[in-house]
């Protein structure tokens, strides 16, 4: 909408909060709660002349203390922000025990001012990991993560990070971050991870899948630049998919990839 309310298919605001906003978990760490195969796309800020409550155009939220969450092997584009976890709301977290991995993001940043979008926020949490997910900016709209020192226990490893704007915020003594590949991309230390300065360097294949297939007009999204080839510098590292028991995007051809996702999907979520 224009954020009065109005429909504009090229605005920056929506009728809408999030895909997925979660405010509980499991209590057992052995049955967690699993987000798991998903498409989500479109989400912007929320316009409150029409709209919900408020949001700042997060695909994927977790607050008010949400324990024992998977979230992998999701692919989250065109949105403001990412995956959230934020807000403990008096409780002791925002969210503990989490990990995010194997999940492809695209073309995240849309903010309503000229701020940068996020593609992975995080504050208040507790023994969170992300690992092994592939980040991709346009033009370095978004920043690929924000942290502040409120965190205990977060581990960023093995991501690809691909022209995106640096990490922001502040690191807590006990987060660690390592074994990350960036992309024209800036490290904000130098044992983040192994530096290569241009988008080509990454090798990188296009993802495609269909959607609106209960309508008389399917139609196909492609995502550019996504998915891990033989050929990608990061593929034989620790973000390979041939490590047991570990997400990670494969690289067979990309005909089984489109047709591997859609074997596996869970839902697709769009604010279309």
């Amino acid at each position: 909408t224009d954020g009065n309310g109005n429909h504009d298919p090229n605005g920056k605001w929506a009728l809408t909060e999030n895909a997925v906003d979660l405010k509980c978990g499991s209590d057992d760490p052995e049955n967690p709660v699993v987000v798991s195969n998903n498409f989500f796309w479109g989400y912007r800020r929320t316009d409150q002349n029409g709209g919900g409550s408020g949001s700042w155009g997060t695909a994927l939220a977790a607050h008010y203390y949400v324990k024992n969450l998977v979230i992998k092997n999701n692919v989250i584009f065109n949105s403001n922000r990412g995956i959230v976890s934020a807000d403990p709301s008096g409780l002791d977290y925002s969210a503990e025990n989490v990990e995010v991995s194997g999940n492809i993001l695209y073309n995240n940043g849309h903010p309503t001012s000229g701020e940068r979008g996020i593609d992975l926020l995080l504050s208040e949490t507790k023994d969170i990991t992300l690992e092994r997910n592939t980040l991709v900016a346009i033009n370095k709209q978004s920043h690929w993560v924000e942290e502040d020192a409120s965190n205990i226990n977060l581990e960023i490893s093995c991501n690809v990070i691909i022209d995106s704007d640096t990490e922001v915020g502040s690191r807590s003594s006990s987060t660690s971050v390592h074994d990350n590949t960036y992309y024209d991309t800036p490290l904000r230390k130098s044992g983040d991870g192994t530096f290569f300065p241009g988008v080509p360097d990454a090798h990188m294949a296009d993802l495609t899948f269909t959607t609106d297939n209960y309508t008389n007009n399917r139609r196909d999204i492609t995502l550019y630049g996504v998915i891990t080839t033989s050929s990608s510098p990061h593929a034989k590292g620790c973000f390979s998919f041939t490590t047991p028991g570990k997400a990670g995007n494969s690289f067979p051809p990309l005909k089984s990839i489109t047709t591997g996702l859609h074997s596996g999907i869970s839902g697709i979520v769009s604010n279309e």
